[in-house]
């Protein structure tokens, strides 16, 4: 749910700074805020192998690890966890001929995915989504606690572990804390219940079991 809450308002967000850009006097070019969202893809950048008109940067969510304090929960219904998710930000370069000479689409690469990561990170890190517009009451089924933007990092992309060419990649990882609830169980009373452990010839332990809720 929380991964899904990020993309959601990545998403949202574009869409509504493309309208704003091209409703804005001077006018701006909607495209410069035009972002691909997709969740948990293991190398959605080969979208830009696969279309290469395909230009605008790409973003991928995708759950990296959650850990649990035990001073901050119980053992039977709800656990405090902190978890990561990585924002993975691609985006495509392009080599051209300039005035002045060359200019490398590695570079332009680069440039592209820092100014995408900016783009996500300002829309992350906005007040309006300290916790991710999640319900925060116990009445509306959860705790959040909040978000964090532990790192940025930039690296370089692989397809056959070769670098992929002109394609640089923006990594921003997404700490999140809340709450986790466990199924609670309803008892019913039982008059009699037998139980028997027996040991089959392998070794393996089984039960023969009589109930009576009568």
């Amino acid at each position: 749910m929380v991964r899904d809450q990020i993309a959601l308002i990545i998403k949202c967000n574009i869409d509504y700074q493309k309208t704003l850009a091209a409703a804005a006097s001077p006018y701006q070019d909607p495209a410069a805020y035009d972002l691909r969202v997709f969740i948990e893809r293991a190398n959605p950048f080969e979208e830009f192998l696969n279309d290469p008109d395909t230009s605008a940067p790409i973003v991928n969510i995708w759950y990296d690890s959650q850990s649990f304090d035990r001073r901050t929960g119980n053992v039977s219904r709800q656990q405090q966890g902190t978890a990561i998710f990585n924002i993975d930000v691609y985006a495509k370069g392009v080599s051209e001929c300039t005035r002045e000479g060359h200019a490398p689409g590695d570079k332009d690469a680069a440039l592209e995915a820092q100014r995408a990561a900016k783009l996500v990170r300002n829309i992350i890190m906005a007040d309006i989504n300290t916790y991710l517009q999640l319900p925060r009451g116990k009445d509306a089924g959860g705790y959040f606690g909040g978000r964090w933007i532990d790192s940025i990092q930039s690296f370089q992309p692989e397809i056959d572990s070769r670098p992929a060419q002109h394609v640089q990649g923006m990594r921003i990882a997404l700490s999140t804390s809340f709450v986790e609830f466990a199924p609670q169980q309803t008892n019913e009373t039982l008059d009699i219940i037998h139980t028997t452990v027996k040991r089959k010839e392998t070794g393996e332990v089984y039960f023969e079991v009589q109930e009576d809720f009568s």
